[in-house]
């Protein structure tokens, strides 16, 4: 039973992954902020024209088709990396909503 859930579990991100077409620029940008990592920064945001600041680096808005923040969420966790502080793409576009980070 407990393989059979896990199964399930991955494919069904797989699923979710397969019907996501998110792109990025390669130019990180560092967010610095004790609070959350760039993606649970992402993850506060619920509708398009929102930002949110970071404690001492950082400010990521969203702008676009609200419909697609499942897609960004989940292409922002996949790529965020963490080097001494939290690094995310500067521009995220993930099917018409697009992400903007600035330092």
């Amino acid at each position: 039973m407990h393989f059979s859930t896990i199964s399930i579990i991955a494919a069904l991100a797989t699923t979710i992954s397969a019907q996501c077409s998110c792109a990025r620029n390669n130019d990180a940008g560092r967010w610095v902020d004790s609070r959350y990592s760039p993606a649970d920064a992402v993850d506060t945001l619920t509708a398009s024209g929102q930002c949110i600041k970071a404690e001492t680096q950082g400010n990521i808005c969203v702008n676009g088709d609200a419909s697609k923040f499942g897609c960004l969420r989940q292409f922002a966790r996949q790529e965020q990396s963490y080097h001494g502080d939290w690094f995310l793409w500067t521009a995220i576009q993930c099917e018409g909503l697009d992400l903007t980070f600035t330092a």
